[in-house]
C-alpha cells in the first residue's frame, strides 16, 4: 500500500472504497483534506484523488482490515453484497446491511485503549442516484432501449425516497462530526435515515430515462404475476449462468420495493446532524449516462438476452389463461 504524499491531520478509511459512493465520499473527504484509505476487493474504475490511497482487500480478512485501521480516526463502512441483479437473486445484500447495522450499533460505547470510547452511528439510505453511477441506471436504460421493459405493475400511489450521492457523502461526513466530543456525541449510537426529502413514484421517477430513449411502458401487468415470474427468471439466472451471463429483468426484492410504499422521514437527521439535502434532478444522471453510455451488446448476447426475456412474456401470458 502506497503511503500519501502529504501528512493530514485527520485519516479515514472507507470500506466498499472502489464503489460508486465509497469512491465518491472518498474524494470529497481528500478533497477536506484529509488522508483517505479506500479499502475493497475490487480496483476502483477512477483515478485517485490527491491524498488517498487504494488498499485491495476483503473486508472479511481481518489482520489485513486490522493493520489498515491503525491510525485511522474515521471508519466508514460502505462495503455490501451484492445489489441488483446477478448477486442479489437471493437478496444477500438486505440481509449483511441489516446484520451490520446491529452489529454497528451494539458496538457504540466499547472502552478502547487508552480510556477513549468507540462511538457508532448507522445511516439508513434508499436508492442512490447520480451521475456515473453505473449499476442501476446502467441496467434498466439497457432493457429499455433493448424494448425489453415495455410494462409497468403496482399501484400508481405508491411511493418511494431516493438519495442522491452527494447528500449521502453530505450525510456521512456530518456524521461523522456528529460523533465527536465538540458536537457532544450526540449521534452516538443513533440510526439516521438519509434520503433527498421527497417521496416520488419508481416509474413517475424513471419517465425521464424512458422519454431520453424514446420509449414508453404500454403494458400494466399484476404484482403477483410479476413477481412469480421474477422467482422464475432467477432460477433460470441461475441455471443458465454456467452457459451464459444474463441478469434478470427484475428479482424478487426489487418487485417487492416497487409495489409497496416505503417512505422515511429525515427530521432526525436534519434536527441533530444538521442535514440539509440539496435539490437534484434525476435528468442530469439520465443525460450524463446517455453522453458516455456504452456499445450496443453484441448480436448474439442480445439474442440470448430477448429469448430470455420472450420466455418470461410467453409465461406470463400463459398465467394469464388461468382461472
Amino acid at each position: 500500500m502506497r503511503q500519501p504524499n502529504r501528512k493530514n491531520s485527520r485519516r479515514a478509511l472507507v470500506t466498499g472504497g472502489a464503489g460508486y459512493f465509497g469512491y465518491r465520499l472518498g474524494c470529497t473527504l481528500a478533497q477536506s483534506d484529509v488522508s483517505v484509505i479506500l479499502v475493497d476487493i475490487h480496483k476502483p474504475r477512477w483515478c485517485l484523488p490527491k491524498g488517498a490511497v487504494f488498499l485491495q482487500s476483503d473486508i472479511r480478512d481481518y489482520d489485513a482490515l486490522y493493520q489498515a485501521c491503525e491510525g485511522v480516526d474515521c471508519v466508514y463502512h460502505a462495503a455490501s453484497y451484492g445489489m441488483s441483479g446477478t448477486e442479489q437473486h437471493i437478496d444477500h445484500y438486505s440481509r449483511t446491511k441489516a446484520v451490520a447495522d446491529q452489529m454497528v450499533l451494539a458496538a457504540d460505547g466499547t472502552p478502547l485503549k487508552g480510556g477513549s470510547i468507540f462511538r457508532t452511528c448507522v445511516l439508513r439510505p434508499p436508492g442512490i442516484y447520480g451521475p456515473q453511477e453505473l449499476r442501476h441506471l446502467a441496467r434498466v436504460a439497457a432493457n429499455i432501449d433493448r424494448r425489453l421493459f415495455s410494462f409497468t405493475f403496482g399501484n400508481p400511489d405508491v411511493k418511494m425516497n431516493w438519495v442522491h450521492v452527494d447528500n449521502l457523502v453530505q450525510a456521512h461526513i456530518l456524521a461523522a462530526e456528529a460523533l465527536t466530543a465538540a458536537k457532544g456525541h450526540i449521534a452516538s449510537g443513533q440510526a439516521y435515515y438519509i434520503n433527498d426529502g421527497e417521496a416520488v413514484n419508481v416509474f413517475d421517477w424513471l419517465s425521464p430515462l424512458f422519454v431520453k430513449l424514446g420509449y414508453k411502458p404500454w403494458l400494466h401487468v399484476p404484482v403477483h404475476l410479476i413477481y412469480i415470474a421474477a422467482v422464475i427468471m432467477e432460477y433460470l439466472h441461475t441455471a443458465l449462468r454456467p452457459i451464459v451471463e444474463i441478469s434478470p429483468l427484475l428479482t424478487r426484492n426489487e418487485v417487492r420495493n416497487i409495489a409497496v410504499t416505503h417512505t422515511f422521514k429525515i427530521d432526525k437527521a436534519r434536527k441533530q446532524l444538521g442535514y440539509c439535502p440539496k435539490k437534484y434532478s434525476f435528468i442530469d444522471s439520465v443525460e450524463y449516462y446517455i453522453k458516455t453510455r456504452p456499445k450496443q451488446d453484441s448480436c448474439f448476447s442480445l439474442f440470448l438476452k430477448a429469448l430470455f426475456i420472450l420466455s418470461f412474456i410467453f409465461f406470463l401470458i400463459w398465467l394469464s389463461q388461468w382461472p
